[in-house]
């Protein structure tokens, strides 16, 4: 049970809290509460019940002293960390800590807020990459996920190729139930992706069953890799990642002007045509052109005789199919041309 003490001391009230007794150790977290010039100085008594029963080490209530602000500090006794946290009473009765403000109505949260604090500052101590990983761990996935595909993919079962793809990584692979029946597909791949990096491989190769891998870590927590479907992409190991040089400095053939004439040709058969001067090889992405129903073996492009830049030329027969195109770099850095329709699950290149 806590002990109150309370003494006056040139008006400004001071009241400690000692937590003593309790049924669980009390959490290592002490707190100071300064009133600032008119607070509603009637309500610290208040705020010490609310404190109190939060279980804390310590709790202070006193007059705030100049500009003082919300802190949390750290200091080792013994070896067991104990966290100082000064929060400030404000003029409209509310407790304003690093991170949040608190009225009387608000104790879970404010209780969630203090108890998490230990979590929050180990947690704002890790250094962290891409998807929240660490350093060590998003440097480790990165390093496998260079690894060039040697083997040509197109006739391979889809399943076979997935597990030979993912049972060596950095961590294990959780399947979710749909990915697990693309496990157990032996339908072929059908797309060629011997060339590409491995990471953004089996991304594109995810992504024709609808799934995306996604890389987790919470806390000091070992690394996760989830296969599930396909959603909130941001969090995802993407197919392609945005170069830092330009088009022009890549692909500088991209920029040529040449006189191009196209007719009777499907997109394929211009793509496979331009793909060469292009200077880049280009990579369709079989979700978009699954969800959207189309076809580049089917669907017929023109292109009337005049000069045009490459790129124009490709950008052209593109949008004739309802589709775009994206300069991408896979993640051994080696670029290639996305042609995909963008929405919410077909993003730009992060």
């Amino acid at each position: 049970m806590a002990m109150f003490a309370c003494r006056l001391f040139a008006a400004v009230p001071l009241v400690v809290v000692l937590l003593t007794t309790s049924s669980r150790a009390a959490a290592p977290i002490e707190i100071e509460v300064a009133a600032v010039p008119g607070a509603p100085v009637s309500e610290l008594q208040t705020w010490s019940r609310v404190l109190g029963r939060i279980d804390l080490a310590r709790v202070t209530l006193r007059g705030a002293r100049g500009n003082e602000q919300p802190e949390v500090k750290t200091e080792d006794y013994g070896g067991v960390t104990r966290y100082k946290v000064r929060a400030l009473l404000s003029r409209g009765n509310e407790l304003v800590l690093p991170g949040g403000r608190f009225g009387l109505g608000d104790s879970d949260k404010l209780k969630e807020h203090l108890l998490g604090l230990p979590e929050a500052l180990d947690e704002a101590s890790i250094e962290r990459g891409l998807f929240g990983l660490t350093q060590e761990d998003f440097t480790n996935l990165l390093r496998s996920f260079r690894e060039p595909v040697l083997d040509s993919t197109v006739d391979v079962p889809r399943g076979v190729w997935l597990r030979e793809q993912t049972d060596d990584l950095p961590a294990p692979c959780e399947w979710s139930p749909a990915a697990r029946k693309a496990l157990a597909s032996s339908k072929p791949l059908g797309i060629e992706l011997r060339g590409l990096s491995r990471g953004t491989a089996v991304a594109i190769a995810l992504r024709q069953e609808g799934l995306a891998l996604f890389p987790r870590q919470h806390r000091r927590e070992p690394l996760q890799l989830q296969i599930s479907e396909l959603a909130n992409l941001d969090d995802a190991w993407p197919t392609g990642w945005k170069p830092e040089q330009t088009m022009r400095q890549i692909a500088p053939g991209a920029y040529r002007v040449t006189t191009i004439e196209i007719a009777n040709y499907t997109l394929a058969q211009a793509l496979t045509a331009l793909e060469k001067p292009l200077g880049l090889r280009i990579v369709y992405d079989p979700w978009a052109l699954a969800k959207n129903q189309i076809d580049p073996t089917k669907v017929m492009v023109k292109v009337p005789r005049k000069k045009l830049l490459i790129k124009n030329a490709v950008t052209t027969c593109l949008s004739q199919a309802r589709l775009a195109g994206e300069l991408r770099v896979d993640d051994a850095g080696a670029p290639f041309y996305w042609v995909t329709k963008y929405g919410e699950l077909s993003p730009h290149a992060p």
